[in-house]
This record gives C-alpha cells, structure tokens and sequence, in this order.
C-alpha cells in the first residue's frame, strides 16, 4: 500500500469513528451489572430517559419483541398482531404526553444504536413506536398471574412492615435472562424516584417502590366486562408508574385508591399498596380495579380485617364479587392464622418460606422473581429464577434504594 493510500485510509478512519461518535446521543443514566444484577438507571425528562434506555437496551428490546411478543400463541403471530393486537392498542390506548415522549425518546435511542438494524424479520418493516406501545399495554390484553402479603405490628419482629411478591408469567428463556433492576430520577419537580424489576422496552411499574417506602404490585383478575369496545384505556403499568411518582407514605393506600379511579382500565387487576408502618393506620391495603365505572368508579378499596395485621392478594376479587377458591390465597392465609395465634413473627426468612409456598411452575405460569420489600428500611431482597431454579430457591440479593437511586440534578 502507498503512503498515499495509507493516508487516505487513515483519514477514513477518522471520519468513521468521529461519525459513530456523533451519532451516539447524550445520555442521562447507565447500565451495570450490580450483585449479579444488570441495574438501568435512568434520570432526567420522559424523553431524555427514554434515549437513554433505547440506546442501551436497543437489541434487546428488538429481541424481546420478535422472539416473545410476536411468537406468543395467544398473540397468534404476525397475523394475529397486525390483525388484532395493533388495531386494539391504536383504538383503545391512551397515552399521556411524557408516556409518549419517553416512548418517542426509546425509539430514537434505538434509531441511534441500530440504524437500519432497527428492522424486523417478522413483520417486514422498522419497529416503531407503535409497537413500544404493545409492549407496554401487553398486560391490558393478556393477564398476569402473582401473588403477594403484606405483614406488619404484632406479626413482625420489629413492627414494621414487611411486603413479599411473586411476579408469575408464562415463562420463556427470554424473560428469565432480561429480567433487571430500573431506577427512576423523574426531572419534573414533585415526581417520586422509584425502582422496579422490569424488561427492556418497558417504562412501567411491575414491582415497584418508591423512595418514600411505598410499594405497588400488579396481579390480574378476570374481569366482570372485559369491555373490549372501550376507549380511553391506561396501560395497567403506567397507571402504578403515576401513583408511584405522585404518592408519599402518608396515607399512600387511600392515595392510590384515588389515583387509580382516575384511569380507566381494560382488564380487571388487584393492585397491593403497601407502605411503612406509623403503628396506628394499617399501611397495606389492595384495591380491587376494572374498567366498570359504574360500580366505585372503577376500584374498590379492600382492607385487611380490623383483627387482622396482615393482607394478602392472587388473583380473584373479594369485594367486588364474590371470592373465588384459590389455592395459594388459602395457604398463605392459614400460614397468617397459625402464626398469629402462636404469637410468631414475619421475617425475610419465613416470608421467604411462604413466597416459597405459592410459586408457580408449569408452561402457562411460572414464578419469574420474588422480592421482599421492607418499606421503612427503603430496602428489599431479590430473588430471580432461572430455567432451572424457581426464584425462592435461589440466594436473595439484598439491595438499599440509596445504592440504586440516582440523586436529583441540581435546576
């Protein structure tokens, strides 16, 4: 080669790496593996997060979307989701003005990350937006299953509040390997920072709790109406995602109770708040959630019993009709009945023993995490399974919300 063409190789390398530089956008947060556990944490405006989390997660939200979404049965393929999955999203869902700016902002991170590999195999064209938008309203046509209590006063060693939840979906290798840690600094003044066990591509609550200890947990019921000609409907996700960011310990039950009547839903949900004990109000309650306005607006608020210092959930209503037998519903209760009247306690140990109790294990539903929450320490402990090891099987991961939140930047 001549010196000349050395120099003009050179020269195109330069341009290359200074292109590839530019063309990666400012980001405002990070990826790292903590504890064995991959933690995004993500901070600044909807859109500026959004980058953040398209650039970083780019492949991998691709992936999950053609190799899980798109290949689902009860999806039915690309046929199934251009025919019935899209429409359904585009006529039904509703999305606030920072839901779509940070939905826009992943994209552009992908567009950034990928450039023409931003296109897929299984529709033929470049994932989009709209498909952001059926990834993050999955849970509003197809159900999730959980379960989940909430202990506190006599039933703990301390007093305070202690809160264990299985996450159960039908599992698939993708979902046990992308699982992570999210942590959110919200910009906008008054907005909660919160961490949740999500999945790329997803900007909601699944597992959530906030930097003030209050928590909230998805679980799915078979709703009275499924309403499919409704409109105006909030992704389950984004609406505990808005009572995260906007509710503080104080009172956080009866907050997200009013939060929720303001969001419309599709699919009939049992949502768990729980929060820190202030040894006089009980901090936990489940509101019982579906697209019924004309019944409380849509939630009903249920307490735990007044003799009671615990509250449990799965998947059926127990206010909003009549309740259903449930298997697990049964064992975790009779476990509350038998330490109570033996005057045991609720530690991460036995809540783990009774986590353990309740996971599910077949094609349709397995336990994908367990974590235990204890709101006033603003800590939790994380148990992820594998295809081989169900999550309460596995060494919990204790980790504190001040090692995961980003602080706030000064305005």
């Amino acid at each position: 080669m001549t010196r000349l063409a050395q120099s003009l190789l050179f020269a195109l390398t330069l341009v290359s790496l200074t292109f590839a530089q530019d063309s990666r956008p400012a980001l405002s947060g990070s990826l790292d593996t903590v504890k064995g556990v991959r933690v995004m944490r993500l901070s600044g405006s909807p859109h500026e997060m959004g980058v953040t989390h398209g650039y970083l997660l780019a492949s991998e939200i691709l992936e999950g979307f053609e190799t899980y979404l798109i290949k689902n049965p009860l999806v039915g393929g690309t046929k199934g989701y251009v025919s019935r999955v899209m429409p359904m999203v585009t006529r039904a869902m509703t999305w606030s003005p920072e839901e779509s700016a940070e939905l826009d902002g992943i994209l552009e991170g992908m567009t950034a990350k990928l450039g023409d590999g931003l296109f897929m195999k299984s529709l033929d064209r470049k994932f989009d937006v709209r498909d952001l938008k059926a990834m993050n309203s999955y849970g509003d046509w197809y159900m999730f299953a959980c379960a989940s209590f909430s202990a506190w006063g006599s039933l703990t060693p301390d007093g305070s509040t202690i809160t264990a939840r299985n996450f159960d979906f039908p599992p698939a290798p993708v979902l046990f390997r992308m699982q992570m840690l999210v942590a959110y600094t919200p910009k906008e003044a008054g907005r909660r920072r919160w961490v949740t066990v999500g999945f790329p591509g997803l900007i909601g609550a699944i597992s959530g709790m906030n930097e003030d200890g209050v928590g909230v947990f998805i679980h799915d019921v078979n709703p009275k109406d499924r309403k499919l000609d409704a409109q105006g409907v909030r992704s389950r996700l984004l609406a505990l995602r808005e009572a995260l960011e906007i509710t503080t310990a104080a009172n956080a039950t009866t907050r997200v109770h009013e939060v929720l009547k303001g969001l419309r839903s599709w699919m009939g949900n049992n949502i768990h708040v729980t929060s820190p004990f202030n040894g006089k109000d009980a901090p936990a309650a489940i509101i019982e959630y579906d697209g019924d306005e004309t019944d409380g607006e849509g939630v009903t608020f249920r307490a735990s019993d007044p003799k009671d210092s615990w509250v449990a959930c799965t998947n059926h209503y127990r206010l909003r009709s009549p309740p259903r037998k449930c298997s697990r519903y049964a064992t975790a209760s009779k476990r509350f009945a038998e330490l109570a009247e033996s005057k045991g306690t609720i530690d991460s140990k036995v809540a783990r023993e009774i986590m353990g109790s309740i996971t599910q294990k077949n094609p349709f539903s397995t336990t994908l995490h367990t974590i235990i929450f204890h709101p006033a320490k603003r800590s939790f402990e994380l148990m992820l399974s594998t295809p081989e090891k169900i999550s309460t099987d596995t060494e919990p991961i204790p980790f504190t919300l001040d090692e995961l939140l980003l602080p706030r930047k000064a305005s």
